[in-house]
């Protein structure tokens, strides 16, 4: 047995057989008092696509009511309560690491949740090879308990061997313990071009479970008082107006998708007159360096001083964002704010190429032969290296797309102008 397989044979089997054992014999009974009255929404998946599937969440509320609309979402990722406005009445955060090591925190966390009592329990997350939110919302003893298919590159293309031993655990052991399975809308598509966007796929779950059809589903994120007073003073420390500033960040969750932080510096360099604000965690420290070191101005660098409220509110303020990560672009169009993002082809279509055409914009190399591979080309290249199809896009390329994007602002200051999109039918 490789390595990967017996971690994910102690992590799922070992670990989730323990935790069953112990919820057989310690487990609360669901609180079924006025449980009707209550939704759990559940979504373990990184913060940029609970940004995106706000695009759905907003319109719970509406259809029902006459419920309280709870959101369990994993912990650390920066979800705060206040990104969401009046869309839900309670979030809950989870704890995926606890959860993977110790049965005893699975017991407490399911715990918890029996003893609030939802009728209804939604997983709202598309990936089939995410198994942890799936045993959680099996596990809660809920009338109702939804799910979706999954994502039809996942099928096509496992990324790697844990995810299809993720792929047959969930559809052998956890999907037959659901009261409905919502079909996938593209198990059986061609994945050698664009893939669905993962807003249609949020879609096609609300739709499924409200009984409803929206006309608009575009994303959108709150951004609080404190945050943008906050905000607004911290700039005015750096003598940084509102509206002046390019908000840069330089790293990304995984290493692969890594656009060299020099790079970055060069477009700058590029884009003479307008203010930097780099945001990013502590841990891109080196990428801020690296980008210090070739960048010819000066710069704001918040990194590592920001929370992600204050990061929203750096992006309302901004001129543009400019990334290679995504979670910032789902920021930026969720406040209908311009943006220019590097892109990948692992996964190409599938969170990016939606929002607002005029002002949304990405770059990617049409030369690279990794299209839709699911990021498997990322097991030819060392740890700390980008994947080839990040690496191939070109600076030339960059500074032509930014030096157009920047241009297009300032001649039309009240945009976005076109329609918000969930997916771009030009490329």
């Amino acid at each position: 047995m490789d390595l990967s397989r017996l971690k994910f044979f102690v992590k799922v089997y070992l670990v989730g057989t323990a935790r069953a054992v112990l919820l057989r014999f310690f487990g609360a009974k669901p609180n079924t008092n006025q449980w009707d009255k209550r939704m759990l929404l559940v979504n373990f998946d990184g913060l940029g696509d609970i940004v995106l599937m706000n695009g759905v969440i907003k319109h719970y509320k509406k259809d029902f009511p006459d419920r309280e609309i709870y959101l369990a979402v994993r912990g650390g990722i920066g979800a705060e309560r206040s990104l969401f406005g009046d869309f839900i009445d309670e979030i809950i955060y989870f704890d995926a690491d606890r959860f993977k090591k110790n049965p005893w925190y699975g017991v407490r966390f399911i715990n918890e949740l029996r003893r609030i009592g939802f009728a209804t329990v939604v997983n709202h997350d598309p990936s089939v090879g995410e198994a942890l939110g799936k045993e959680v919302a099996a596990r809660l003893g809920a009338r109702d308990v939804i799910g979706y298919e999954g994502l039809g590159i996942q099928f096509a293309r496992p990324f790697d061997a844990n995810m299809e031993m993720g792929i047959q655990f969930v559809e052998r052991h956890i999907f037959p313990r659901y009261t409905k399975i919502i079909p996938s809308i593209d198990r059986h598509a061609d994945v050698n071009k664009r893939l669905t966007n993962f807003l249609r796929h949020y879609i096609t779950i609300y739709e499924a479970v409200s009984g409803s059809r929206q006309k608009d589903y575009s994303s959108t994120v709150a951004v609080s008082p404190e945050s943008d007073q906050s905000v607004l003073a911290m700039l005015a420390e750096y003598g940084v107006k509102s509206g002046e500033y390019c908000l840069l960040t330089l790293g990304t969750s995984t290493p692969h998708r890594d656009w060299p932080a020099e790079r970055f510096a060069e477009v700058m360099n590029a884009a003479k007159g307008l203010k930097v604000v780099l945001v990013g965690a502590r841990s891109d420290a080196p990428l801020r360096d690296r980008f210090k070191a070739r960048y010819a101005g000066s710069f704001v660098d918040l990194v590592g001083k920001t929370s992600i409220p204050q990061v929203v509110a750096l992006a309302k303020h901004s001129l543009l964002v400019f990334s290679n990560d995504t979670a910032p672009t789902h920021i930026a169009i969720a406040l209908k704010k311009p943006s220019l993002a590097i892109l990948g082809l692992g996964h190409f279509g599938m969170l990016s190429l939606y929002g607002y055409e005029d002002v949304n914009h990405w770059v990617y190399s049409k030369t690279a032969q990794c299209l839709c591979d699911n990021w498997r080309c990322i097991h030819t290249v060392g740890p700390a290296e980008p994947s080839p199809c990040v690496g191939s896009v070109l600076v030339a390329d960059v500074i032509k797309e930014f030096a157009s994007l920047v241009d297009y602002i300032k001649k039309n200051p009240n945009c976005p102008r076109t329609a918000f999109s969930v997916e771009f039918k030009h490329l």
